[in-house]
């Protein structure tokens, strides 16, 4: 917490250590106040309010979190959505090999009945206005399940 706080305030951390020698580890609590509330709203001064906060005491601001905690949380939410993305890859795999299947189980029938039989189902198929036959026929492979078993 300590790195965070110098980094985001831009203050060195032999300046912090410093006053944690004069004045106790409270002043690490003060600096973990201080980062929350900057989450918040902007801090504009961070050394005068450490510095205020060192010498009138400061409590913890209202919905304060540790920042341990705040971290933990973090963690978690970005592993939730690493998760979730792993999950959309997966899926977007699954379509695809399910569309090569389909094309290629069209090239496969190409000039048999059943080609010609699939062809004109996709021409009076409701998306034959938006999509190309080609691609209603695929979706058309793909829901019968027919790619996938011959």
């Amino acid at each position: 917490m300590l790195d965070v706080f110098c980094n985001t305030f831009n203050v060195s951390k032999s300046y912090i250590l410093g006053l944690i020698k004069q004045h106790g580890e409270k002043v690490l609590d003060y600096c973990d106040y201080i980062l929350y509330l900057s989450n918040k709203e902007r801090i504009r001064d961070a050394r005068r309010f450490l510095a205020y906060a060192i010498k009138n005491g400061l409590s913890p601001p209202d919905g304060y979190i540790p920042y341990g905690q705040r971290e933990k949380k973090k963690r978690e939410r970005d592993e939730a959505l690493k998760r979730l993305f792993e999950g959309q890859d997966k899926e977007r795999e699954e379509i695809k090999r399910r569309v090569d299947a389909a094309r290629a189980y069209i090239e496969r029938i190409k000039g048999t009945d059943r080609y010609r039989e699939l062809y004109e189902k996709a021409k009076g198929h409701k998306m034959a206005r938006f999509l190309s036959i080609e691609r209603v026929m695929e979706q058309l492979v793909i829901e019968e399940g027919t790619a996938d078993g011959d």
